[in-house]
């Protein structure tokens, strides 16, 4: 009776995890990319540094 029990639950849980997967993966198929930055922390630190102007 318990095996019965989880054994549908598990059926059930699959027939509603697979669309709802399936979905997700349409979805982020279709999300834009985003390149990732080219330049470490310390180079864009110096580059900001660089910048500014000097105060005297």
């Amino acid at each position: 009776m318990v095996q019965d029990a989880y054994g549908n639950a598990t059926a059930e849980l699959f027939l509603i995890a697979t669309p709802l997967a399936a979905l997700a993966l349409l979805v982020v198929l279709f999300i834009k990319e985003k390149p990732l930055k080219t330049t470490s922390g310390a180079e864009r630190l110096a580059e900001e540094q660089a910048q500014l102007p000097l105060a005297h």
